[in-house]
């Protein structure tokens, strides 16, 4: 029950999120793994990275490994994601400034949802009890509360042994 009602706190949390009310401001974040973006374009640059995109796949693939171990996990994880990945399509399809970012990324609302850290959290959280170190994702969460968009990622990865990513964000 626990588990349940976090995971439903959690994907209530996004239809309140004021959409990235922050892009491109000075806000200030006292968190020396994060970068700043310098501008739209680099934000960009940096949404699309491929660094970006495998630091996602790993961390993704971290908590999947765990859950499909578990059939009464893996139900309900994809239960939760479903409900979470509507909830992210029906309120980013309502939110003016962030149609206008996923426009101006030439993405649709699926494609850039996708991408969003919200999906991933939800796994994460649903295996938290056995692997906590799995914070790839819901460390984003707060950044997009705050109305920031968190469009990159610095690090390294190793392709020779599993090395979870570290939290080294680059927002905008």
């Amino acid at each position: 029950m626990v588990l349940k009602n976090r995971i439903e706190d959690f994907i209530e949390i996004i239809g309140s999120i004021d959409w990235f009310c922050r892009i491109g401001s000075n806000y200030i974040f006292d968190n020396k793994n994060l970068k700043y973006a310098n501008s739209k374009k680099n934000a960009q640059s940096c949404w699309i990275s491929e660094s970006f995109e495998e630091a996602s796949s790993v961390a993704w693939e971290a908590f999947r490994q765990v859950i499909v171990t578990e059939k009464k996990k893996l139900k309900y994880w994809e239960k939760s994601f479903n409900k979470c990945h509507e909830k992210l399509i029906k309120t980013l399809s309502t939110s003016e400034s962030a149609l206008k970012l996923i426009s101006s990324l030439n993405q649709d609302v699926d494609e850039f949802a996708s991408k969003l850290p919200f999906l991933g959290a939800v796994g994460e959280i649903i295996v938290s009890d056995l692997k906590p170190e799995y914070d790839f994702f819901t460390t984003q969460i707060p950044l997009y509360i705050e109305g920031v968009w968190v469009c990159g990622w610095e690090g390294k990865l190793n392709s020779e042994k599993f090395v979870y990513p570290k939290k080294n964000f680059i927002i905008y």
